[in-house]
């Protein structure tokens, strides 16, 4: 059912951010209030440049820009190529696959969580950077594809479909992280702080 992986994510979002996360630490309101309201917005539709989206799109973005809000001109603009990379990546991934549809296979969910998860860790070195560049770079590839395919007549919603395959892999990234710092601390390394954090 489409929809399904982006609500069990948000809502396990929210109920991690509300009820299990430490009360002081930073995240904790952001991450419920983000969740929350991508969930109050998904089933809400807009339309513009003949573009067809939820209004958690938005949203996703509105977030992601406000994690580079602070950074330099140099900083910014080297961010900003790594972030196209991942968007014409995901652009030409999604044009590819009307090519080759054998890749449908598979759930899109599953080989788009691989593919970009493993370009994020090429992409970005930081863990805040890696999560927000690549999605950001995700729901710009898919907004390129959809502005593209409009010109030949071909409408492609960003709707349930859109909001599943982002909600995993921001799961993936947000897991994966975990698991490291899980292990370093099994090893008895620490993470260097701003490098890897869960949930930033």
């Amino acid at each position: 059912m489409p929809g399904f992986l982006f609500y069990w994510i948000a809502w396990s979002v929210w109920i991690i951010a509300t009820f299990l996360l430490d009360k002081d630490h930073p995240s904790r309101g952001r991450l419920a209030a983000a969740s929350l309201l991508l969930i109050i917005l998904s089933p809400c539709r807009a339309e513009f440049f003949h573009l067809e989206f939820t209004l958690s799109l938005p949203l996703i973005l509105f977030f992601c820009y406000g994690h580079y809000g602070k950074r330099g001109v140099w900083e910014l603009a080297n961010q900003a190529v790594r972030i196209l990379i991942v968007t014409v990546a995901h652009a030409g991934y999604l044009l590819m696959v009307l090519s080759e549809p054998v890749l449908l296979i598979v759930h899109p969910a599953i080989w788009k969580t691989a593919l970009f998860f493993l370009l994020g860790q090429l992409a970005f070195s930081r863990f805040s950077d890696r999560l927000y560049g690549t999605l950001t770079g995700f729901v710009h590839g898919h907004i390129l594809y959809a502005l593209l395919l409009e010109k030949y007549g071909i409408r492609v919603p960003l709707d349930a479909f859109f909001l599943d395959e982002t909600a995993v892999l921001f799961a993936v990234l947000q897991g994966w992280n975990g698991l490291a710092r899980l292990f370093a601390q099994f090893g008895g390394k620490s993470v260097p702080a701003g490098k890897e954090r869960s949930f930033s």
